[in-house]
């Protein structure tokens, strides 16, 4: 019986092989009468040998890292300055004289010897590092750099809101990295009294190793930019004491210092004339603005206020008048201009000049915004105690200006402006007291 399946028929076809040419065998040549099998491997080895060592015979010198425990190390190598710590050079091979440098003061100075790598240096890179592991030790060279740090701070404070461009170097960590540690307390607590923006709090508490906030200012603190005819007019009667200090008796000048006035000192004082600005301005006694826009004379007797004066021009000017008169002759003090403007009532002067009167006050508020003796201590003006001693070192702090001025009518009294010692201003003036 057949089932109901249908059958299925399976073939196999066998291929036929395929006939291939004949060919000679191929047979490597003996050369120099070695073998294949010897000089192939040869050739292997003078490959290798030639990546492995032919960048290093080529190559003239090695890389070298120098690092120092003194953060911001200058690195002078043959004389020449190679850059901060840490940092990475290429030297060439043989002898190379390196000093290690901070603020001026040599940490470490020696002769190092460099010889370059050879195998295989350009796959795996060679260094050879030199280390300073020396702090500043000397008594004269730890004070320098504490009076220079505390400068930096100063002049990092007048900047409240740094953007983010701008580069807060880390004075904290570098003076306290210069010293090892061992640095001037009382130089510290002053440095806390700048403390105005984050960086420097930031810095400042990495160092310190707790969390220091920066000051918030409570007062408005501005900026000043958004012999005839000399003896002194106005107030003589303050009293001998004015926020606790003792000046005796004096008087204030009634007005701002004017263009003739200067032009009186500059003819007994060349240096301050206005040909030699380059001299000036290299000796960091005034910026490159001194004088810009005024050319005063003493044949011109002009009773505008002299303006773009720096503070170290103005107490060069009282210095004159001390000699020149045989008294004593000063700037106002934020507390004397206090003083003074409480007893010469509300008037705001919305113009640079201002019309006589006989001898009274003028322009104590607008007109040129006034210098003054006081140092800029920002904790003073944030409601904080002043710690340390800042008068006990010899820092250049900005001084404080009081008044406002002509284009910013309104201001009040308690506001504060804020200049650098070279600084020059459009807009700021002064006016002596006298003993």
């Amino acid at each position: 019986m057949t089932s109901g399946w249908p059958t299925i028929t399976f073939y196999i076809v066998k291929k036929k092989k395929e006939e291939l040419p004949e060919v000679e065998p191929v047979r490597l040549p003996v050369i120099l009468g070695m073998k294949p099998g010897l000089w192939l491997s040869i050739l292997y080895l003078l490959i290798f040998l030639i990546i492995a060592f032919l960048p290093g015979l080529i190559s003239s010198g090695v890389r070298t890292r120098f690092t120092s425990v003194v953060p911001s190390t200058a690195v002078y190598i043959d004389g020449n300055y190679a850059g901060g710590t840490p940092i990475t050079v290429y030297l060439e091979s043989g002898e190379h004289e390196v000093e290690f440098v901070y603020s001026g003061h040599t940490l470490d100075s020696r002769t190092i010897r460099t010889s370059k790598p050879l195998f295989f240096s350009w796959l795996v890179p060679r260094y050879t590092e030199i280390s300073n592991d020396a702090y500043i030790t000397d008594a004269a060279a730890a004070s320098e750099i504490t009076n220079t740090f505390l400068q930096s701070v100063s002049d990092q404070s007048l900047v409240f809101n740094p953007s983010e461009t701008y580069h807060v170097p880390p004075l904290f960590t570098d003076y306290f990295g210069a010293l090892g540690g061992n640095v001037d307390s009382a130089a510290v607590d002053t440095a806390l009294n700048f403390v105005t923006n984050d960086a420097l709090a930031a810095d400042a508490s990495a160092a310190l190793g707790r969390t220091v906030e920066k000051l918030r200012l409570t007062d408005p603190i501005l900026s000043p930019y958004s012999g005839e005819g000399l003896m002194p007019l106005g107030l003589s009667s303050l009293g001998n004491s004015i926020a606790g200090v003792d000046y005796g008796e004096f008087s204030v000048q009634s007005r701002e210092t004017t263009e003739y006035q200067w032009a009186l000192f500059i003819a007994e004082n060349p240096y301050w004339a206005k040909s030699n600005l380059e001299q000036i301005v290299a000796d960091g006694n005034a910026d490159e603005y001194y004088l810009a826009g005024i050319s005063p004379s003493t044949a011109v007797i002009s009773n505008r206020p002299v303006r773009n004066i720096s503070y170290k021009a103005a107490l060069a000017y009282t210095q004159w008048l001390s000699q020149k008169y045989g008294t004593e002759v000063f700037l106002m003090s934020e507390d004397i201009y206090m003083a003074v403007a409480a007893t010469a009532g509300d008037e705001y002067q919305s113009t640079l000049v201002s019309a006589d009167r006989s001898g009274a006050m003028s322009a104590l508020r607008g007109g040129l915004w006034e210098l003054t003796s006081t140092d800029f201590i920002p904790s003073a003006y944030a409601g904080a105690e002043v710690t340390g001693s800042p008068s006990s070192y010899p820092v250049e702090y900005a001084k404080v200006l009081k008044g406002g001025s002509y284009i910013k009518p309104g201001t009040s009294v308690e506001e504060v402006g804020i200049i650098t010692q070279s600084e020059t201003s459009e807009f700021a003036g002064f006016r002596v007291c006298w003993k």
